[in-house]
């Protein structure tokens, strides 16, 4: 279960109930829009805590994200993740979603 929210600053509360964990996140974030959001940026910036069994911490993190997408088309999206147990790791993807007859039609 996942609950999340903000606009500037963001915050996240995620809880594995088969795992016994929670993980907070908080941060900083904008979202930008160009065209009618034919062109859409976000980006973040933020901390996220692990708590285990018995309110242990299990592990910090740094994280960030970038993301952006054109027309609903094509998104892309760079993430980067800095962990005291994990260790840096960095993830990135890309989706296209080929327009369909209705979209071409005017």
């Amino acid at each position: 279960m996942k609950l999340s929210g903000g606009e500037g600053i963001l915050w996240s509360v995620k809880r594995d109930f088969n795992k016994h964990e929670t993980t907070i996140w908080g941060g900083v974030g904008v979202k930008g829009e160009y065209g009618r959001g034919n062109v859409t940026v976000e980006a973040n910036i933020g901390m996220e805590i692990t708590f285990g069994q018995g309110d242990a911490v299990k592990d910090v993190a740094f994280t960030s994200s970038v993301k952006a997408g054109v027309g609903g088309l094509a998104e892309a999206e760079i993430s980067g993740r800095f962990a005291l147990e994990g260790g840096p790791s960095v993830d990135a993807s890309a989706n296209f979603t080929p327009p369909g007859l209705g979209d071409l039609m005017p």
